[in-house]
């Protein structure tokens, strides 16, 4: 529990820097004006105005979610395999490719049950969701499933090898 919640909160610390420091070299460079405009948001058929500070700190915050379940999944297969290697390049691997085999699947049904097709809620600010008929609640509701599968089985493997072996 102690190794999952220090990187989780090792991942937070460094998106918070990395918040941070764009928003003081963006600044610098383009002026912090930038903050004070209104964000255009198109969905439904419908243009919203978006406060700018709010719509940076909602995709932030719907990084968040995709940074949880990228080291949750990382944490599983390093418990799984106790090969911390094996992880973060399985991990990194299936970052990049996720999105792109969601892509090539789209026209399937089931393609919107896979992880990587749910991990990027920001496809909800935009109103185009990867596979058609996608809500916010339904990704949030496999994302939560995938979640408890992937610490379950952290868990129990935990527990078998290490505890009682």
């Amino acid at each position: 529990m102690a190794k999952y919640l220090s990187v989780l909160v090792f991942a937070l610390v460094g998106l918070l820097t990395l918040f941070v420091a764009s928003f003081i070299i963006g600044g610098l460079f383009y002026g912090f004006s930038g903050v004070t405009q209104p964000f255009l948001a198109y969905t439904d058929g419908v243009v919203h105005e978006v406060n700018m500070m709010w719509h940076i700190l909602t995709t932030y915050g719907y990084g968040c979610v995709s940074l949880l379940m990228m080291v949750t999944f990382a944490f599983t297969i390093s418990t799984v395999s106790r090969n911390n290697s094996l992880a973060v390049g399985i991990s990194i691997f299936s970052m990049f490719t996720g999105s792109i085999l969601v892509s090539l699947l789209k026209d399937y049904s089931w393609v919107k049950y896979i992880l990587f097709a749910n991990t990027d809620l920001t496809q909800y600010i935009n109103g185009i969701p990867v596979v058609s008929g996608m809500t916010m609640s339904f990704s949030l509701i496999v994302l939560a499933v995938y979640f408890v599968i992937f610490n379950a089985t952290s868990w129990l493997v935990f527990s078998k090898r290490d505890v009682a072996g």
